[in-house]
């Protein structure tokens, strides 16, 4: 179990929520807590639990600020079944790197630029076409 408190940005406001990582024998689980409810996200990495909490929190017009919502980071699949809690920094063309491997639930990345789920899985899918047609 682990706190991580975060911002989520709205066109009017920016709110911060905190974040209860729970990694479980059988899922990872991201609890919000807060004054009214605790509401679960679980999954079979934390990356995919983040992803369906990103996916409520556009809903309500909310973009949440970590590394995790990057339009440039995205998991692998090896680092997906291992909890998913690592994602890689992309750049079209050019494989992933170990120098460029980022904490999904931190904001240490420079220039963090925080998109739609959408807009996320559109770049990943652009960068693994990319790279595809390299070899």
């Amino acid at each position: 179990m682990r706190l991580v408190t975060l911002f989520v940005s709205y066109v009017d406001r920016d709110e911060e929520i905190t974040l209860n990582l729970i990694d479980d024998e059988e899922f990872c689980i991201i609890e919000i807590l807060n004054d009214n409810d605790n509401v679960k996200y679980e999954a079979d990495s934390f990356f995919e639990a983040l992803t369906k909490l990103r996916n409520d929190l556009e809903k309500l017009g909310g973009i949440i600020q970590c590394n995790g919502s990057d339009k440039y980071v995205f998991p692998s699949p090896l680092q997906m079944s291992m909890g998913g809690e690592k994602a890689y920094h992309l750049e079209l063309e050019k494989p992933a790197s170990l120098k460029n491997i980022y904490e999904i639930f931190g904001t240490d990345k420079p220039s963090l630029r925080c998109v739609t789920v959408e807009e996320q899985r559109e770049f990943y899918d652009r960068w693994l076409n990319s790279i595809v047609r390299r070899v």
